[in-house]
Formats: structure tokens, sequence, C-alpha cells
């Protein structure tokens, strides 16, 4: 059996392609079907996130991650008539599964590039900022190169855009969990929302660079950064913040309180006064502490 990065001997054990050594990049896809002889493609270009590899054996067959049995060659040799074939390369590529001889799909190893390249942005945008952050820096974090990461993304701001979105997907699914124990409770699920913000802004104090909530609200941070006549990203963050004001008030007026919108407004000022102050302040040693004490007095009032 030949090892990854090694040289390969030939299916009968007598032949052996000499100095031919091949490895294949994460995420790629490998093709193999039985034959005379072996045909392997070669080394990937510059830049390449994966390569395609197209191969045969005598009496062998290819397994996941590219490995051969015992009948295998796996080399950067040339075929009997000595014509090689050329390795293509594509970022797109890593978004297929690997497959194996019986055309059976394996799980990729590793996530798709789109998705590498969105986390990447996610994580640097957060910490860094938006205008801080390069194409560049995001592609070498992520694994991959610029052209690759405009393939899947046409442009920076349309990357901005999905971040954007994907935090509002996240926030609005830690909204649903926090207040679906006290389903038929509006009041309850209000002081939830306020006591789970707190319970989460206590990772900070525990383990800061894995902490979601420790620069404060995402979308908050970018809608200072986004330029005013960008009214693509501007429309994304409005419409998050009015959801989220809608919700409150919506609550509110379940709950039974006199002045609902009023109330609404009232705890959506308490949420975003401390979201912003986890910027400044370490953990839950800011006026953060006091925010659960604060929604409940207000809503106390509001109630009677």
């Amino acid at each position: 059996m030949a090892a990854d990065g090694g040289a390969t001997s030939a299916a009968t054990g007598k032949n052996v392609a000499k100095g031919a050594t091949s490895s294949l990049g994460r995420g790629s896809r490998v093709a193999g079907s039985r034959g005379a002889g072996s045909r392997v493609a070669g080394s990937p270009a510059a830049g390449a996130d994966t390569v395609h590899v197209t191969g045969s054996t005598k009496g062998g067959a290819m397994t996941k991650g590219g490995a051969m049995t015992k009948g295998g060659a796996r080399a950067r040799a040339a075929t009997k008539n000595g014509a090689a074939n050329r390795a293509l390369a594509s970022g797109v590529s890593e978004a297929a599964a690997v497959m194996n001889t019986a055309g059976k799909e394996v799980a990729p190893e590793r996530p798709r590039v789109r998705d590498r390249i969105l986390e990447t942005a996610s994580e640097l945008f957060y910490a860094r900022g938006i205008r801080c952050v390069g194409v560049d820096s995001i592609a070498t974090e992520a694994g991959t190169n610029k052209m690759s990461l405009y393939r899947n993304f046409p442009s920076k701001e349309e990357l901005v855009a999905e971040y954007l979105r994907e935090q509002e997907r996240e926030y609005w699914s830690v909204w649903d969990a926090t207040i679906e124990p006290f389903e038929g409770d509006p009041r309850r699920q209000l002081e939830a929302l306020f006591d789970g913000f707190l319970e989460r802004a206590r990772c900070k104090d525990d383990y800061l660079e894995e902490c979601k909530v420790r620069r404060g609200c995402a979308l908050g941070n970018a809608a200072v950064e986004i330029p005013e006549d960008d009214e693509n990203l501007h429309a994304i963050v409005l419409a998050y913040k009015s959801e989220l004001r809608r919700r409150l008030r919506t609550l509110s007026r379940e709950a039974g309180a006199s002045e609902a919108d009023a109330l609404g407004d009232a705890l959506m000022l308490l949420l975003e006064g401390g979201c912003y102050t986890l910027s400044t302040f370490s953990g839950t040693s800011g006026p953060i502490a006091s925010m659960a004490k604060a929604a409940r007095a207000l809503i106390s009032i509001h109630l009677r």
C-alpha cells in the first residue's frame, strides 16, 4: 500500500515508479476506475485550493483520502506511453464530496470553502471591524485565495451582507431558545431575555476570545462602520433592529402593559445600552450587571 506523499509500487510489486511522489490537498476529489494502466494528474497550480485526480489501477482500488490498496499505484508518473495528464485546480471543488471507486459519497473532512470563508470573515469582522479587514486577510486566514473568495462572494460588500444575515439568524435562534421554556408567560419571557443576555456576557470573564458578545451587538457595530450611502447593508441592520423593537413591544402588550409600546422601547434602549457597555467594561463588572434588575423594575412599573 502506498502512503500519502511517499513513493508508490506497482500492482505486481515488481515495477516501481521511481522518483514520483504525490499528495492531495485538503478537500481533494478523487475518481478511480480499474484498468490496464494507471493515470494520475500532476501537481496543482499555484494558489489552488484543491486537486482533481483521475486514476486507473490494475487490480486495485482507490480508498478514502486517495490512498491505494495493495494492487494500486499513486504517483506523479507518466503513463506507459509517456503522456502525463494535467492537474485541474478549482476552489469550488472543495464543496464536492470525496468519491471512492464504488461511486459512494464520503463526507469531506473539511468544511466547504464557502463556509470557511464566511466563518473566518465573521470572526475577523467582529474582532477587528469591517473596515479594518481586507479580503487578503480573510483568504489567508481561511486557507484559500482571493480567486476562490470572489468565486463564492462577488464582492466584499456581499460577504459583509452575508455576515450580517448570519448574525441575525443566530440572534433569533438564541432569542427563541430563551423564551421557549416560558411559553404562555410573556412577563417571564421578557425577564428571561435579560437574564439570558447577562448570563452570556459572563463568558467574557471566562474565555474572552470565544465570547460571542464580547464586543456587543455585531449589527450595531456594523451600523457605525457602514457608509451612509450603502443602502443594502443599512437595510439589513434596520430590518433586524426593527424586528427587535416589534418583538419587545409585542411581548409587553401580551404581558398586559398599560403603555406597551413605551415599555418595549424602554427595554430596547436598556438592551442596546447593555450591549455597548460590553465593548468597554470587562465582562459583567460594568453597568450590565444591573441590566436584569433594571428591566424588572421597568416591567413592574408598566404592569401595575
